[in-house]
């Protein structure tokens, strides 16, 4: 049923797309990719005893992006007073969008496992160009807990899912998934995006079983060949 399901998602009429089916390059978005020589500068002040390999392993993220920013955002759908969690946050690439779209009554709270990703993601929350009118609170999670009070957040987003899961789901990454969901109101979405071509992931079908697991029912799912990734939308039960 799950594994139909991801194929009926793949089937579904979707906008005409020009770019090739195994293209992953970076799509031009105006403002969607930082001023990289900024972004490292920013990196040394915030990390003083940081390597140069250290450095270079932050700078990656910024690089490897490929998706289409605005269609991402059309799909998660964030509206203004939302509270939102971007899990996985790294240096802000969804985060401050997300801030941008719920506005200074919403809230998105940033959550990173990294202590030196958080300080640059910190770094960069202080920057009223990047933040815009949004509300960005930078949040250390654990590998088992978002740290989130239950029921705190409308909308839960994970930008691939390397952040929280290993090539199989173990025990771990199963906590995770059910702090996700418990940190979710009643009612509230959850919205992961997959890179299907990233190495060390667990398969659709078992990604799918997990959330469902933690009492999460899916509810949409869109496939996006031009940059080889799916968006994965679950509701929390219950709510208004």
């Amino acid at each position: 049923m799950i594994h139909a399901l991801l194929l009926l998602g793949a089937g579904c009429s979707q906008p005409e797309r020009s770019a090739s089916a195994h293209s992953i390059e970076p799509p031009q978005v105006p403002g969607q990719h930082p001023d990289l020589r900024a972004l490292e500068q920013l990196v040394v002040r915030e990390l003083p005893e940081a390597t140069q390999m250290d450095v270079d392993r932050v700078m990656k993220l910024a690089t490897v992006r490929h998706e289409d920013l605005d269609q991402v955002m059309a799909f998660v759908s964030p509206r203004p007073g939302m509270v939102v969690a971007d899990i996985g946050a790294g240096l802000g690439h969804f985060t401050f969008p997300l801030a941008e779209a719920v506005g200074p009554g919403g809230t998105v709270y940033a959550l990173e496992v990294s202590s030196d990703l958080l300080a640059v993601l910190t770094a960069r929350s202080r920057d009223p160009q990047l933040l815009g009118q949004g509300t960005v609170v930078p949040t250390l999670s654990q590998k088992r807990s978002t740290t989130l009070d239950d029921a705190t957040l409308d909308l839960a987003f994970i930008g691939h899912l390397d952040h929280l899961a290993a090539p199989t789901i173990g025990d771990k990454e199963h906590q995770m998934i059910s702090s996700i969901a418990q940190s979710t109101k009643p009612g509230g979405r959850v919205v992961v995006l997959q890179w299907l071509e990233a190495k060390n992931q667990p398969s659709s079908e078992a990604i799918l079983e997990h959330f469902e697991a933690a009492e999460l029912r899916l509810e949409r799912v869109e496939h996006y060949p031009e940059w080889s990734s799916v968006i994965v939308e679950f509701r929390r039960p219950g709510g208004p």
